[in-house]
């Protein structure tokens, strides 16, 4: 006795190879030589049989296959595959030129006046004809609109007596497109009864804003912000001056000078938001003359006039404040240095 196991293979010349039915155990020899010789006397039969049962096996499993692809569609618990979204198409970046823009006042030649004036990358642009006093005091870009705050002399006239009669100035806003200063736009922001002269000007949701000061003949000077051409005090006239100008999402920060006495012996650094007028530095004679805001931090640039040394040396201290806490400032000589501005830089975190 020989136990099989498994396939037997037998060879014949038109099958080539045949594969024996699987045989669990041959009892004895003469059963599998039986088996064998039945085999080799009737090949053509064993094929076919074979071979209906390999056509009837390869049904089976497509048929199988189908059944399963269609239970997969019509199963609701089977998630349907997510669409490849489409690449987001590349936005071009067009190249840009910086121009720079100063701007101030140049005295008109024998007349007395000044012209309103701005350089464009040093070349002179008149912003007023000569005919009377006009300045620029603060510009902002809005992209490729700009915006110049000032005041022309064009108000209502003045004989105080001290002078020879002037007009008072008027607040201005001119607005142009960069490379078409040409066609320079002027809105008048005060009605010529008092002297009044914006200095700062921004753009924030879509509106212009303006903030400046404002007189009467022989008085006081107020704080004045204009939006949109439209005015509110902020200060009374107490002696106001603004050197700096912060506008978002509706919220205000304007920074400058102020006197309750109208004397330079008493003007301190404040700021001015919706909430009212808060004191930077309790220090006197002390200007502030810059403004940046980061985030809910407030920056202010300030100098004082502290007095002389014991050669009469004026002494000069420069001041920055952080939410009106004094920040360290590195200097060699600490008794004649000045600020005249500020900034925040955004830089990525080491």
């Amino acid at each position: 006795m020989f136990p099989i196991r498994g396939k037997a293979a037998i060879w014949h010349p038109r099958a080539k190879l045949i594969f024996v039915k699987r045989t669990t155990v041959l009892q004895d020899s003469k059963a599998f030589c039986k088996e064998l010789k039945f085999l080799w006397k009737t090949p053509d039969k064993f094929i076919t049989t074979m071979r209906r049962k390999m056509f009837f096996a390869a049904a089976l499993c497509c048929i199988v296959s189908a059944v399963m692809v269609s239970c997969g569609k019509d199963n609701p618990d089977t998630p349907e595959p997510e669409p490849t979204p489409d690449p987001e198409p590349e936005v071009p970046v067009t190249p840009k030129d910086t121009v720079v823009y100063a701007v101030g006042q140049e005295a008109v030649p024998g007349k007395g006046y000044y012209y309103a004036t701005i350089w464009k990358d040093g070349k002179r642009i008149l912003l007023s004809d000569g005919s009377y006093d006009a300045f620029c005091n603060g510009a902002y870009a809005d992209g490729e609109t700009i915006y110049i705050a000032g005041c022309e002399a064009t108000g209502d006239l003045v004989d105080d007596g001290y002078y020879e009669p002037y007009h008072q100035n008027v607040g201005v806003i001119w607005k142009f497109k960069a490379g078409e200063e040409d066609k320079a736009e002027k809105t008048v922001i005060s009605d010529g009864k008092y002297s009044t002269s914006p200095i700062a000007v921004t753009v924030a949701d879509g509106k212009v804003y303006a903030a400046g000061s404002e007189k009467e003949s022989g008085g006081r000077w107020k704080g004045v912000l204009w939006i949109d051409g439209v005015a509110q005090d902020f200060t009374d006239y107490v002696g106001t001056e603004v050197t700096g100008l912060y506008v978002k999402d509706g919220e205000y920060v304007i920074e400058g000078n102020m006197t309750e006495t109208n004397s330079a012996k008493d003007i301190c650094p404040y700021i001015w938001t919706s909430a009212g007028a808060q004191k930077v530095a309790e220090t006197t004679l002390c200007q502030g003359v810059g403004l940046a805001v980061a985030g809910n931090d407030i920056y202010v640039a300030g100098n004082e006039n502290a007095g002389y040394d014991s050669e009469y040396n004026q002494i000069n201290i420069a001041y920055l404040w952080k939410n009106g806490v004094e920040q360290e400032l590195e200097v060699e000589y600490k008794n004649d240095f000045s600020l005249w501005g500020v900034i925040c830089a955004y830089v990525e975190k080491k």
